[in-house]
């Protein structure tokens, strides 16, 4: 349980938590740019790092966000989510997504005193799995094309390494979380934190309290079940696409729980063999149609079936600490984010359950949702610099952990500032099975 409020922790961004620490050299500027999951609109960063590798603190010295158009959120439809991806139609897109970039790019540039080292950039990806399991990742990024247009060092590709390993490709965000959100100090005067993702795809991250790597050794992250996703389809389904979405979870709230329902769908979570991780998330159809089907056959109002969606996904949540994290998590302190932040029932009814825990959100901390994806994306740019795995095989199930990312060089003055900043600060020195 909570003890107290929410303490300030290093390594966290200034305007959200304390960011204390004795490094005072000057600082590194990194730039994280990052389209997001539905690739509707693309988020970006500027951040001042202080520290190398699992040391980093970061402020956020600038952000900004772009809408994709249309036609192009179309096209990602039909060739990543619809798999319609003939080469030509692929390239395509990867033109057009990066004009966004490049929109976003300029920005950030325009509005930082210093060009950035590096910029990252994360993009949803096109993936395949084959009859075997056997997972491949191709970036939806025009690297070569974004970097001539800026000048600036691109690097992207993050999955690609831990997928060669025989990892999932991710989840990679999680190092970055427990640098901006961990508590650095060790137990048992540090605690751990537990950040619950409320996306299309609801993920529990349980951030190991220390500053060691033994501590990110402990860290785990797991997709436990659907989240807002089933929310907005369960409206579209059931309105006939009168409604996109309940806002603020107000249908829910006045509705009541369909035991039979929340059953089926327990049944139903039991028969589904998931991997830890998956990129397109947890698969939500299962749930949709038995859904559809029975509100339509017993005549199940929308409230009602919204309010047993809310249930069962708090329920599959406070399973999941109960039953999967590390045990003992004494005073553990719960952090919320994603789009679910903004559904009043669904938070109510997670505070039901942990009366004496006082959940934040990340905006609180901080952090719009243009500052949580693109810092997440700049951290990712930063350890690949400073030559720091960024998969965590614990959680991604890789043999080993590797450097994430691909680099593509800018102009030569960003590329020569790069070079000489890598060359100056090379990490430990490595037998050669480990370089590989």
């Amino acid at each position: 349980m909570m003890d107290g409020a929410f303490k300030p922790v290093a390594g966290a961004v200034s305007d959200g938590l304390a960011n204390a620490g004795p490094d005072r050299s000057p600082p590194r500027y990194f730039a994280g740019i990052s389209v997001s999951s539905l690739c509707r609109d693309v988020a970006g960063v500027v951040v001042a790092c202080r520290g190398r590798g699992f040391s980093l603190e970061c402020d956020i010295t600038t952000s900004t966000s772009a809408i994709v158009p249309e036609s192009t959120v179309q096209l990602f439809d039909d060739v990543v989510r619809k798999d319609r991806g003939p080469p030509s139609r692929v390239s395509e897109l990867k033109v057009r997504l990066a004009e966004v970039e490049l929109e976003v790019a300029q920005q950030l540039v325009s509005q930082n005193p210093v060009d950035p080292l590096a910029v990252g950039i994360v993009d949803p990806g096109l993936w395949h799995e084959n009859s075997d399991g056997l997972r491949t990742h191709q970036s939806l990024c025009e690297a070569v094309g974004v970097a001539e247009a800026t000048g600036l060092n691109i690097i992207d590709a993050f999955p690609s390494r831990d997928l060669a390993h025989h990892g999932y490709g991710g989840p990679l965000d999680v190092v970055p979380h427990w640098l901006l959100l961990g508590d650095r100090r060790p137990p048992p005067t540090g605690v751990p934190r537990v950040i619950i993702q409320l996306a299309g795809t609801t993920r529990l991250t349980y951030l190991t309290p220390g500053d060691s790597v033994q501590a990110l050794d402990s860290t785990r992250s797991v997709q436990i079940g659907p989240g807002t996703e089933l929310l907005d389809r369960i409206v579209r389904l059931l309105t006939n696409d009168q409604l996109a979405c309940d806002i603020g979870g107000r249908i829910a709230v006045q509705g009541r729980r369909i035991s039979e329902l929340f059953e089926q769908w327990q049944t139903l979570e039991e028969s589904e063999n998931q991997s830890p991780w998956n990129p397109s998330g947890v698969r939500v159809e299962p749930y949709l149609e038995l859904a559809y089907r029975e509100a339509i056959r017993q005549h199940w109002p929308l409230q009602d079936v919204l309010c047993t969606a809310t249930h069962y996904i708090v329920d599959t949540i406070i399973q999941t600490m109960n039953h999967t994290l590390p045990s003992p998590a004494p005073q553990a302190e719960i952090i919320v984010a994603g789009g679910g932040c903004q559904n009043g029932f669904m938070l109510r009814e997670l505070g039901a359950q942990f009366p004496d825990v006082s959940f934040r959100q990340v905006s609180e901390l901080g952090f719009s949702a243009t500052k949580w994806k693109g810092t997440t994306a700049a951290l990712l740019a930063a350890l690949y610099v400073d030559q720091v795995p960024a998969n965590l095989p614990a959680v991604t199930g890789a043999d080993a952990p590797r450097i994430a990312g691909r680099l593509t060089p800018g102009s030569p003055t960003h590329w020569d500032r790069l070079l000489v900043e890598m060359s100056e600060h090379r990490p430990k020195l490595l037998t050669l099975r480990q370089a590989v």
